[in-house]
């Protein structure tokens, strides 16, 4: 629930539920790259915020990747996942779980998925990948 609260908290300050224009609002800067085979990823620097995505996505992926590391800028901002997976024995799965809900609550937040026949087909409109659909 409290991932829930903290979207419609956005929503409520800033009047949408779009990753990039939440980013600007909040001074997260938005870099894209060629990031090889990464989606892209959040960093904390000289207390910046930034969010790093594959410029070689299409758009529909870069928005949810945005909103996952958006997720990530707001629930774990402290947090180095990069870090944690290379040099620690800590598992990253409950935070990762954690910025794609996020991702998933933020850009379905205020739809209606009745107008859809089957959920695959609402996912995909609004952007999400269909791995997230067991979520």
């Amino acid at each position: 629930m409290w991932i829930e609260k903290k979207v419609k908290d956005l929503f409520e300050k800033y009047n949408t539920n779009d990753p990039f224009a939440l980013a600007e609002n909040l001074n997260i800067i938005i870099n894209q790259y060629d990031l090889g085979e990464t989606y892209g990823f959040f960093q904390h620097c000289y207390r910046k915020k930034i969010i790093n995505v594959n410029i070689n996505l299409d758009e529909a992926w870069k928005k949810f990747v945005v909103a996952h590391e958006l997720g990530h800028a707001i629930l774990h901002p402290d947090i180095n996942t990069p870090f944690l997976k290379r040099n620690t024995l800590l598992s990253i799965e409950k935070i990762e779980r954690e910025a794609n809900y996020f991702a998933c609550y933020l850009l379905l937040l205020n739809t209606e998925p009745e107008l859809f026949m089957e959920k695959k087909y609402y996912l995909a409109f609004y952007g999400i990948p269909p791995e997230m659909e067991f979520l």
